[in-house]
């Protein structure tokens, strides 16, 4: 990747500092650590930055859809991606694909447990959902709140597991999220037919 950082404009986004993280450790008792597979392949690379990755082999001219490693802007703009998907999650730190929860309990130490929490401080409305879930579905949609009755004609796909709610296999996300949702979908330059594809199948809220 030589050539191509002499090209690249490099991002200027921080990495975390090591003391900024170990503060926010301060008083945690359990822990649980992540180490993201192929993290910067997991993001795709912008169609106009393609050309400037390209390279020979014996078998011909290749160049990199995804973001690869070695390429001087990679870290600090994964950092960056990665500090947006976990803003606003409470009790979750990141260093680039390395990702740690901490807290008290078991059940507070996993992403599930944390992303639980964001939810029910986000969307009072999932609150109630999970209570409906549990307690069943009225036969008419009159007689639901008028909050839960977006959810009432996909009521039979909706489950509750680790106090998140899924439609079918996909995560429900609260009224107040959508665009923090496809904003971070954006980021990806996958265009939009295939971003809003990618949403579909990832995530389901009312109006979608």
């Amino acid at each position: 990747m030589r050539e191509p950082n002499k090209a690249i404009i490099v991002d200027a986004y921080p990495l975390p500092h090591m003391d900024e993280t170990l503060a926010a450790l301060a008083g945690a008792t359990v822990f649980s650590t992540i180490d993201l597979e192929n993290a910067y392949h997991q993001v795709p690379l912008h169609p106009d930055s393609h050309d400037l990755t390209a390279f020979i082999t014996h078998n011909g001219l290749f160049r990199f859809c995804r973001l690869p490693y070695g390429l001087a802007s990679a870290p600090a703009a994964f950092q960056k991606m990665m500090s947006i998907i976990l803003k606003g999650i409470p009790n979750v730190q990141n260093y680039l694909d390395n990702v740690i929860c901490f807290g008290h309990t078991r059940q507070e130490v996993t992403l599930r447990g944390c992303f639980a929490q964001t939810a029910a401080a986000s969307g009072p409305e999932l609150i109630s959902i999970c209570t409906q879930i549990k307690k069943g579905w009225p036969g008419s949609i009159k007689v639901v709140p008028k909050d839960l009755q977006p959810y009432y004609h996909v009521r039979n796909e909706l489950s509750v597991k680790d106090n998140v709610i899924f439609g079918d296999t996909r995560l429900v996300v609260p009224v107040t999220l959508p665009h923090t949702v496809m904003a971070v979908a954006h980021k990806s330059h996958q265009g939009i037919v295939r971003t809003k594809q990618h949403l579909r199948e990832l995530h389901w809220f009312p109006g979608m």
